[in-house]
């Protein structure tokens, strides 16, 4: 079998494989995967931006402390995460840059239950990211890396743009004011719902185990 932790509804593996029609009796769609689904009613504060590992995050970090210079809105504290991949010296450099009101982490293994009393996540759109905010319940504004061979982010974000549980910006697009309007745009969308197949890792341990009783019998 080819598992593909993916809802289908949303992006199939024929969108960014075109083989797909001679390994079609072999793919099963699980649904994304998660390291935590919750939907826990509850009030929300503060802004959570991220970008993954960090490793190409420099610059939606910088647009965001230049955003928080310019907002108005009365939403909370701000936290940038910029994860293990982002360097020290950057690290500080960025922490020297901010204004009052944004924290900056170097990293967070806690990072979903700060997408889930968040009351908005702005990211790039790396499969974790996206889906981790989602499932919290989060309202989310991504910034999807991109090049002419790095499209599966933007794809991401479109689909799920489409769908209204996102905003999103072209990267070259991307500065404080445009950063700030979708901010804006995301805040007025209601929390994401259950129409996301979250449930890929039960349906993967599902599918794997099964497997192997037919394989024992």
């Amino acid at each position: 079998l080819i598992l593909c932790h993916s809802d289908e509804t949303i992006v199939h593996l024929n969108d960014t494989f075109p083989e797909t029609q001679a390994l079609a009796d072999r793919i099963v769609h699980t649904g994304y995967t998660v390291k935590a689904f919750s939907r826990t009613a509850g009030e929300r504060s503060g802004v959570i931006v991220a970008a993954g590992g960090g490793r190409v995050g420099g610059k939606l970090f910088g647009v965001a402390i230049e955003a928080k210079r310019i907002w108005k809105q009365d939403i909370g504290s701000w936290t940038l995460v910029a994860g293990p991949l982002y360097g020290d010296v950057a690290l500080e450099r960025l922490r020297n840059q901010a204004p009052k009101g944004i924290e900056i982490l170097g990293a967070s293994n806690v990072l979903p239950s700060l997408y889930r009393s968040a009351a908005l996540v702005v990211s790039q759109g790396g499969y974790n990211t996206v889906c981790e905010a989602l499932s919290q319940g989060a309202r989310l504004t991504v910034v999807p890396y991109s090049t002419e061979k790095e499209t599966e982010q933007s794809l991401r974000a479109e689909r799920f743009a489409a769908l209204g549980l996102l905003t999103s910006i072209e990267e070259e697009k991307l500065n404080a004011t445009s950063l700030v309007e979708a901010m804006q745009r995301a805040l007025l969308r209601p929390p994401s719902d259950t129409r996301i197949d979250f449930g890929g890792a039960a349906r993967t341990t599902q599918i794997l185990r099964q497997l192997v009783m037919e394989r024992r019998t």
